[in-house]
């Protein structure tokens, strides 16, 4: 009696494998749910990098004002010239900044697929390896525009100086 009920209990379950598929959410595996926190990570990464690059900028128009009050007449070549490094640098930050948001839509656009099982685990994994790469790519940009920004203020810190002297 005993084995035909588990006789039972094993065939009903494959025949429910059967009709269903066998198949679980896929938002509901650990490999998904490492990849949507990873991308929260890489979010939060991005919004901080925008925070600063924001704040940098901020920064930099004030430098200039200030540095525009003590200026004389005839300003020296050498902060035109060192102006307009800085304003690349600005402009090549802005870049990273849009090339990460694409990036991020990207990574979402992943996620979503998964979901609605166009990807498999196997390349949900390979996607979510790609994923982890480009968010060290990303926090490397964001260490570069860090000291970017360091030598901006330091540039500026020595054209006031030399003003002052």
């Amino acid at each position: 009696m005993k084995k035909q009920i588990a006789f039972l209990t094993i065939g009903s379950l494959l025949c429910l494998c059967l009709i269903t598929g066998c198949q679980t959410n896929p938002a509901e595996t650990e490999e998904h749910k490492e990849m949507v926190s990873d991308h929260t990570k890489m979010e939060n990464d991005h919004a901080e990098m925008e925070s600063a690059h924001g704040d940098m900028d901020e920064m930099h128009q004030k430098l200039i004002a200030d540095h525009q009050a003590v200026a004389t007449d005839d300003v020296d070549g050498s902060h035109l010239a060192m102006e307009e490094k800085h304003m690349a640098i600005i402009a090549n930050h802005e870049q990273l900044i849009a090339k990460h948001q694409t990036l991020l839509a990207k990574h979402k656009e992943i996620e979503e697929k998964h979901i609605s099982g166009e990807l498999t685990l196997a390349q949900l994994k390979e996607e979510h390896q790609n994923m982890k790469e480009e968010h060290d790519a990303m926090k490397t940009d964001h260490r570069k525009m860090i000291e970017d920004h360091a030598q901006i203020k330091a540039d500026h810190t020595q054209m006031m100086s030399e003003h002052q002297e």
